[in-house]
């Protein structure tokens, strides 16, 4: 699933989907995630989620564990002795430094595996364009991926995330980096167009659906463009993916 060891992956998951391994073992989304980023290679690996003014990270094994506080002096002794899963949280200003942090000290062998939603907080442009410029130029060269986790099932807000001008994807440095450069002309192109099905078009080994791994069908999404979903607020689409209220 992650053999290509891009920089950027874009995974979209069914919500209430089961996930098997080939001996039919039941996991979470985590566990099931974190065994094909071992496969892959990746020993150090973060899954990043948040509250309303934390962002809490989930370490899974013993490795990420040590390396998460590698460098660190700690004020009253060592951290705690590991027991999974564990789960940190750090104020969401310090949790974008400890990313960059890990994914800037690591060999191509650390994963952040990072809710989409609260990685536009993290490094949105408009309160974080210094970190989100270090994370874009880390990126350029980096072989230590950030897995940005969303919804089969997204309503407008949650869409806005991906193709606003003013959001992430939408960012370009003085130099002329992204994030992402593929979907960066998405979110700047004039005319109406499919923003989901042009991305997967543009970069299919970066754009995973688990649901349709696991035998559902692609998710519909892909036909709008933005300024459809931004214009029909009051629209329900019930073809699985874009939910609008």
């Amino acid at each position: 699933m992650f053999s290509a060891h891009k920089s950027l992956y874009f995974v979209f998951k069914n919500e209430g989907e089961r996930y098997f391994q080939d001996s039919m073992l039941q996991l979470d989304l985590y566990d099931y995630l974190w065994l094909e980023l071992r496969k892959s290679g990746y020993e150090n690996i973060y899954f990043i989620d948040g509250t309303s003014d934390k962002a809490v990270f989930c370490i899974l094994d013993g490795d990420s564990y040590d390396e998460y506080h590698k460098g660190f002096k700690f004020r009253f002794g060592k951290p705690e002795a590991y027991q999974a899963p564990i789960q940190i949280e750090l104020e969401k200003a310090k949790a974008a430094q400890r990313i960059l942090r890990l994914a800037g000290n690591t060999n191509g062998k650390t994963a952040f595996v990072i809710q989409n939603h609260v990685f536009t907080e993290l490094f949105s442009p408009s309160g974080h364009q210094a970190d989100l410029e270090k994370l874009i130029r880390q990126q350029q060269n980096s072989r230590n991926p950030v897995i940005l986790l969303g919804s089969m099932e997204m309503n407008v807000e949650e869409l806005e995330r991906y193709v606003s001008p003013k959001g992430v994807f939408g960012y370009k440095t003085e130099k002329g980096q992204c994030l992402c450069r593929e979907l960066h002309e998405i979110v700047w192109q004039k005319d109406i167009a499919p923003v989901f099905d042009g991305l997967k078009e543009k970069i299919p080994e970066q754009f995973l659906e688990i649901g349709a791994i696991c035998g559902m069908s692609s998710f519909p999404g892909g036909r709008f463009g933005r300024n459809q979903i931004l214009t029909v607020m009051s629209i329900f689409y019930t073809g699985g993916f874009i939910k609008i209220s």
